[in-house]
């Protein structure tokens, strides 16, 4: 929750300033930051789901694994697309494309989980509600790379 009240002030700060961000630099910062949220989530899920729960953990262990790869591709992708970035390159779109995809099915597998929660079909001691908050953060990531948000 830290790093995300560390990106609300400076995004914040960002407004505040009134200075531009380029479409590419900002599609690789929300890259960065939020595939690292993704992936951290996903431990938090597995911590809080009971060890029966097997196929569960699974799921979570290949999306886990998949944000993490993400992860090391958007700060390969930063590295590699050298300054200034005055254009959304293919390779940048298609990581995008990746990205939106697999956090889509991130969001949607939250809320089945959180459902499953409510349901009593899981077992986890996860406070109540918090899935459909942490799914709101994947609807955010893929929503902003969809819509080409730039703050």
């Amino acid at each position: 929750m830290i790093r995300e009240a560390e990106e609300t002030i400076s995004v914040f700060k960002l407004i505040q300033s009134g200075k531009q961000v380029s479409p590419a630099d900002a599609t690789l910062h929300e890259n960065h930051f939020w595939l690292r949220q993704m992936a951290d989530h996903l431990r938090y899920i597995s911590h809080y789901l009971d060890p029966s729960n097997h196929e569960l953990h699974d799921r979570v262990r290949e999306m886990t694994k998949k944000f993490d790869n993400l992860f090391l591709q958007a700060n390969a992708l930063t590295t590699m697309i050298r300054r200034p970035r005055n254009e959304v390159l293919p390779v940048l779109h298609s990581f995008n494309q990746m990205v939106i995809k697999e956090a889509k099915a991130l969001e949607a597998f939250k809320l089945e989980l959180d459902d499953l929660i409510k349901q009593c079909a899981a077992v986890t001691t996860s406070p109540p509600d918090l899935l459909e908050h942490i799914a709101r953060e994947a609807h955010h990531l893929w929503r902003n790379l969809e819509e080409q948000v730039i703050l």
